[in-house]
């Protein structure tokens, strides 16, 4: 639709009048309203849980996970003591008081650092709850034990057989050691051959 030149020019400088108020006026109005309402540290809704993998490696043949010994698709690298120290840090500066978990994809026992650095985590972070998951092939008595006195919360230990049955040295742990820890230690009976989510397609289940 044609319109008659003054009637065009009239609406241009409405519009233009409306633009510069949206970008001089509503537009900052609009951002303190955000920022005052959904970015207000005391109303932000923080992460709840942080995991940290140690190292890349797991020494399990679990077939849901690209990790598995069979696979070799991991070249075998650790995180730095400086890298771990610094999240730490700065969980410890944002007075963090969730769940730490020293594991994603991998064995956390295969780490030789980790007592200490669960040491170090419980003194930098006194109200996080800090996790262990492990397939248990590498638990012993020793270091179980050098783990839940440094601090872990938890330690949880997914037994993965084809018979049911619970290792000797996770039996010898459960019976030596888990009752001093009440509440604890948490034991898990899987089937190795056990169907889980394949993430995305990366696990070759």
């Amino acid at each position: 639709m044609n319109l008659p030149r003054r009637v065009d020019a009239e609406l241009r400088q409405v519009l233009d009048l409306w633009r510069y108020k949206a970008r001089l006026i509503i537009r900052p109005k609009i951002s303190l309203h955000i920022a005052k309402n959904f970015y207000n540290s005391d109303k932000i809704e923080r992460f709840s849980v942080v995991e940290i993998e140690l190292r890349s490696l797991c020494n399990g043949t679990c077939p849901f996970c690209a990790a598995a010994v069979q696979y070799k698709s991991r070249p075998d690298k650790s995180m730095t003591d400086d890298m771990f120290r610094k999240i730490i840090n700065d969980l410890s500066e944002a007075d963090y008081s969730g769940r730490i978990c020293f594991y994603i994809n991998t064995e956390p026992l295969l780490d030789s650092r980790l007592a200490d650095f669960v040491e170090y985590s419980r003194r930098s972070c006194p109200k996080a709850t800090l996790h262990v998951m492990t397939n248990g092939i590498k638990l012993t008595n020793e270091l179980g034990k050098r783990l839940l006195k440094n601090g872990l919360g938890l330690l949880e230990i997914n037994n993965y057989s084809h018979d049911g049955l619970v290792r000797g040295n996770v039996k010898n742990f459960l019976s030596d050691v888990a009752p001093l820890y009440p509440g604890k230690v948490r034991l898990n009976m899987r089937p190795l051959d056990v169907i889980l989510n394949n993430r995305a397609g990366s696990a070759p289940n």
